[in-house]
């Protein structure tokens, strides 16, 4: 995202903080445009749209962030806990290997112990230790694409200065 898109987005989101109006932007403009820059515009302003609807408060950039990443395709991403248990409960088959739709599925498995889910008497022990070592997977896996991005994103173009001013490099 370019510093002019995101400025347009800045006014975007004064138009329905009128408020604000008066203050300087600039510098939320430039935020921004570094800290959104790996996000489509058009993913950006329909993801500020969906914050602005419910906002009361102007929209940080971790409002944007989140509205984007609801609106993205889920390709790729591991399925809902609900929907993995589904899947681990459908693939159970002490005869045969299984295969996973995501690979994170497959690691809680293995926590597990495929054979002991197999021959498990106790369901609702196994599906609440299946949560919430593929809960923990999932943290740790949004976690690890986060640090990507602020990596991808950062990368010595954003210099904060002493005293919280911005130098736009």
């Amino acid at each position: 995202m370019t510093f002019e898109e995101a400025k347009k987005l800045v006014i975007m989101g004064l138009s329905a903080f009128p408020h604000m109006q008066d203050h300087d932007m600039r510098q939320t403009a430039i935020l921004w445009s570094k800290l959104l820059a790996d996000l489509d515009c058009s993913l950006a302003e329909a993801a500020l749209v969906k914050v602005l609807m419910t906002a009361k408060f102007f929209p940080t950039v971790a409002d944007i962030r989140e509205a984007a990443d609801s609106m993205k395709s889920r390709e790729g991403q591991p399925p809902a806990p609900e929907d993995a248990w589904s899947e681990v409960l459908r693939n159970l088959n002490p005869y045969k290997a299984p295969t996973w739709s995501h690979p994170l599925i497959g690691e809680a498995v293995k926590v597990l112990g495929y054979r002991n889910l197999c021959e498990s008497e106790h369901p609702g022990w196994d599906r609440k230790n299946f949560f919430d070592i593929y809960e923990a997977l999932m943290r740790r896996n949004k976690e690890e694409r986060l640090n990507q991005t602020v990596i991808g994103l950062v990368g010595g173009h954003l210099q904060v200065l002493s005293g919280g001013k911005i130098n736009h490099g």
